[in-house]
């Protein structure tokens, strides 16, 4: 985990406060305890306390200094539903909290009142129930209409880098309009994750014209609409992944000047099949960490880990969430 716990460094002063609603899952509870430990963030766990306690003490997890708030109390959901209102009149306080039934609902309804900073779910439901709570309560990014993932990959190309990939689990096979999205929210995702200047190419079986088709057309709409949004996004393509991560190649297949070709840190695919297969390849094939993916595009940071995850992806996970939404602004602000 070395790249994580280079990461996590930078959020042991924050204390973020991060609500889980698997609190029975040992990997949760698991991870949980390595968060509080290492001083990362604050874990609350969501639901009825006599059970997560129940439960951690069969699992032989200890608990202590992770809050546990009860979403049986019908006085702390009449607060929040009460404060949810205020914010957005259009859900009444009765409807609140009979939605508030529904642990992912009850979630992204305290973090859009900012009692917690950021939704973890995932190992036990489906991405489309963590993206279908967090459209429903807490809101999209005002400049941005596509929500999208992001996963994290270590690569060794003569250097070590980590590359951002997207869109990897989300949109199957977005627009022009819907992958300049993806693009400009990847780069800040990237940004603020990492700390690096974001690089973003945008991948296609064609480099600069070497091939023609429907979907090269869409790659290069995509990065003309980005350009416009972003003036000073550095993003570039058409490009073959190759092109894009190699500077001999790029030095022999780009044209004219670039500062992304050879050296790009954040991938886009023009669909769903091209980002998912790449990003798997890379995880079997390289050997190396991978983390994600992660969801973006939303008010505030929403994690949707793999059923399959382990304890260290959750970790991992969580902190490449949080330090995503360190800045909910746009590039070039």
């Amino acid at each position: 985990m070395d790249m994580i716990k280079q990461l996590e460094k930078k959020l042991k002063w924050k204390q973020r406060k991060v609500i889980f609603v698997e609190c029975l899952d040992n990997r949760i509870l698991e991870a949980c305890r390595y968060l509080v430990d290492n001083e990362i963030c604050k874990p609350i766990l969501l639901g009825k306390p006599e059970e997560i306690i129940e439960n951690a003490d069969n699992l032989k997890i200890d608990i202590e200094g992770i809050s546990v708030f009860n979403s049986e109390n019908m006085e702390l959901r009449e607060y929040y539903a009460k404060q949810y209102n205020n914010m957005n009149p259009d859900f009444s306080e009765r409807r609140l909290i009979k939605k508030m039934n529904h642990p992912l609902f009850y979630a992204a309804i305290l973090v859009k009142v900012e009692y917690a900073d950021c939704l973890a779910a995932g190992v036990l439901y489906s991405t489309g129930d963590v993206i279908l709570a967090a459209q429903q309560f807490i809101g999209i990014q005002n400049h941005i209409n596509t929500i999208s993932s992001i996963g994290y990959q270590m690569i060794e190309l003569g250097d070590e880098r980590c590359i951002g990939v997207s869109d990897c689990a989300v949109s199957t096979n977005p627009t022009a309009e819907e992958l300049a999205d993806i693009a400009i929210t990847s780069a800040q995702s990237y940004q603020n994750a990492i700390g690096q200047t974001a690089k973003v190419a945008m991948i296609s079986y064609s480099t600069q014209g070497s091939g023609e088709g429907e979907s090269v057309d869409k790659v290069r709409q995509s990065i003309e609409i980005a350009h416009q949004k972003v003036p000073d996004l550095l993003i570039e393509g058409e490009y073959q992944i190759d092109s894009a991560l190699l500077p001999d190649i790029a030095a022999r297949k780009v044209k004219g000047n670039h500062q992304v070709a050879g050296q790009a840190n954040v991938l886009i695919f023009p669909n769903l099949d091209a980002g998912n297969i790449a990003v798997k390849c890379m995880q079997i094939f390289g050997r190396k960490q991978a983390f994600g993916p992660i969801l973006q595009g939303f008010q505030r940071p929403v994690t949707d880990f793999s059923r399959a995850a382990k304890t260290k992806d959750v970790i991992g996970n969580i902190i490449l969430c949080m330090l995503q939404g360190e800045e909910y602004e746009d590039i070039g602000d």
